[in-house]
C-alpha cells in the first residue's frame, strides 16, 4: 500500500521546490482554520493541483494515477473546496518574494519608477445553478444554452513577469469599480498602465494620494483637439499650458456625481482639482488597429518624461495580452472545470501559481544565460518543469523579434455542428420521440 509520506516524496521530487512540504507546513500552521487529519491533505491538494495545470488542464479522474493515491473525483474537489484560500495567495507572494532577490529587473524600471499592468481576462466554466448565480451570463444568453463566465482583473508586474494580484469577479463587473482594489499592491511611486476604463477623475486622484502615477488611454469623452480652448468638456477643465505639439498640462475638476463603485467618504476626501497631462501620438507601424492614440497621464513633468518615451512606455501594455495567451492558451486557462463557485475560486489562484512558478524559472534561466527573460520560451519552461526538472536539455531560448505581428484568423477549420438553440434535455427527447428515419 502507497503511504502518503512516499507519495508526497514522489511529488516533491518532481515539482519546484517552493511548493514542497518543508515550505507549505509553515504557512499551513500560521492559519487558524482547523482540519480533520484525512488522506487528501492540504500539501497534496496544492501539489496535485500544480501538476494537473502543468498537464494541460488534465481531468480530475486522472489525478490519482498522478498521486499514485485511490481517490474519487469527487472526493478530491470537495477537498479543493476545503482548502484555504490563505494558503494559495501566501504561495503567491512567496513566490513574488523570491523572484524579487533573483530577478534583473532595473532594466525594466522606467525612469526609476516600477511599472506595472492592469486588465481584465474571461474565463468560462460549466453551466451549474451555482455557477450562474455567482459569475452570471453574458448579456442575452438564454438559460441552459451557454456557460457562466468570470471576469478576472490581473496586475502583472513587468520587471518580473509575475501576476502580483488577480480579483476574481462577476462577468458584468466594469474593471474601474474594482481597480482600486489593487492599490495595496502598489508602492510609492509606481506606475500603473491601462486602457481607457481606468481613466477616470476619481481612480486618477485616488493613485495621486497613494503617491502613485498612472497611464492610461484617454476616456473616450475627452475632447481631441489640441488646438482648442477648453472651458467645459466632461472629464477635461481648463488647459494651464502647452508642453509641444499634441501634448498639455490640463486640470481635471472633480465630477458633482460620484462613482457608484466609490463610497461617499472616499469621493469627499478627494481634492476639487487634479493637474494631469494629455498628450497624443501616431501609431506608424503596421499590425495595430489604432491609427492616433491619446493618453493622460499624472507624469507632468516633461524633461523628466518626454512625449516619445511616455508614448513607448503605453506600447508596453500590449504585453499583457501575450501573458493573457499563456494563461489561456498554453496552461488551457480558458475552461475551468469546477462546479461551485470555492473550486474555481481555487483552481484561478492554481493556475496563477503555475504562471509564476514558470516566470520564476525564467527569470532563473534568463540569469544564468546573461539574457532578456522575454527570450526564454514559457511552453519549453512549463514543459520542462512537468518533465520533472531534471532534463539535460537546455531551456528553449528566442532570438529577438522586433515588429513580429499576426493577422487574427485560424487556418484550422471547425468541426461544422449547428450550435444549441435548446436546452440539452429537450433536443435529447426530441431524438427519442422523432419518427425512425428510412432505413434504420
Amino acid at each position: 500500500m502507497t503511504t502518503i509520506a512516499k507519495t508526497v516524496a514522489r511529488l516533491k521530487d518532481s515539482l519546484p521546490d517552493l511548493i514542497a512540504p518543508r515550505i507549505i507546513k509553515p504557512l499551513l500552521a500560521g492559519l487558524t482554520q482547523k482540519r480533520r487529519q484525512r488522506i487528501l491533505t492540504p500539501i497534496l491538494i496544492v501539489q496535485l493541483m500544480v501538476l494537473r495545470v502543468l498537464h494541460g488542464n488534465t481531468a480530475y479522474s486522472h489525478l490519482p494515477h498522478l498521486a499514485g493515491v485511490a481517490f474519487t473525483p469527487s472526493a478530491f474537489c470537495q477537498a479543493l473546496g476545503r482548502l484555504p484560500l490563505e494558503l494559495l495567495e501566501s504561495l503567491l507572494a512567496l513566490v513574488g518574494a523570491t523572484v524579487d532577490q533573483v530577478a534583473p529587473g532595473a532594466a525594466q524600471l522606467f525612469a526609476g519608477h516600477r511599472v506595472l499592468l492592469t486588465d481584465a481576462m474571461c474565463v468560462s466554466m460549466p453551466d451549474t445553478q451555482s455557477l450562474r448565480e455567482r459569475f452570471g451570463y453574458p448579456a442575452g444568453q438564454k438559460p441552459g444554452l451557454g456557460f457562466p463566465i468570470a471576469k478576472l482583473l490581473l496586475l502583472l508586474d513587468t520587471s518580473t513577469g509575475l501576476i502580483r494580484r488577480v480579483l476574481i469577479n462577476p462577468y458584468r463587473t466594469h474593471d474601474a469599480s474594482k481597480a482600486s482594489c489593487l492599490h495595496p499592491d502598489l508602492h510609492a511611486g509606481d506606475i500603473l498602465l491601462g486602457d481607457r476604463a481606468y481613466c477616470s477623475f476619481a481612480h486618477l486622484a485616488l493613485l495621486m494620494k497613494q503617491a502613485c502615477h498612472g497611464l492610461f488611454r484617454a476616456h473616450q469623452r475627452v475632447v481631441w483637439n489640441f488646438k482648442r480652448e477648453l472651458k467645459n468638456a466632461g472629464l477635461q477643465g481648463r488647459i494651464i499650458r502647452s508642453l509641444g505639439r499634441c501634448d498639455r498640462l490640463i486640470v481635471y475638476r472633480k465630477p458633482p456625481q460620484r462613482p457608484e463603485w466609490m463610497s461617499e467618504e472616499i469621493y469627499a476626501g478627494l481634492p476639487g482639482e487634479i493637474t494631469v497631462r494629455e498628450l497624443k501620438y501616431q501609431v506608424r507601424e503596421r499590425g495595430f488597429r489604432s491609427r492616433w492614440i491619446m493618453l493622460v497621464t499624472t507624469l507632468v513633468d516633461p524633461d523628466k518624461y518626454t512625449h516619445a518615451e511616455l508614448a513607448r512606455l503605453y506600447g508596453i501594455r500590449w504585453t499583457i495580452e501575450t501573458q493573457f495567451r499563456h494563461l489561456k492558451c498554453t496552461l488551457k486557462m480558458a475552461e475551468l472545470k469546477g462546479k461551485t463557485p470555492a473550486v474555481i475560486e481555487r483552481e484561478i489562484l492554481a493556475y496563477v501559481l503555475v504562471y509564476n512558478l514558470v516566470s520564476q524559472e525564467m527569470q532563473r534561466v534568463a540569469k544564468e544565460r546573461h539574457v532578456e527573460p522575454a527570450q526564454i520560451s514559457f511552453i519549453d519552461t512549463a514543459r520542462w518543469m512537468m518533465a520533472g526538472m531534471q532534463s539535460e536539455a537546455p531551456i528553449m531560448i528566442n532570438p529577438k523579434r522586433a515588429r513580429r505581428f499576426e493577422p487574427r484568423v485560424c487556418k484550422r477549420r471547425t468541426v461544422s455542428y449547428p450550435y444549441m438553440t435548446q436546452p440539452r434535455a429537450i433536443l435529447r427527447e426530441q431524438l427519442l420521440t422523432e419518427p425512425k428515419r428510412r432505413g434504420a
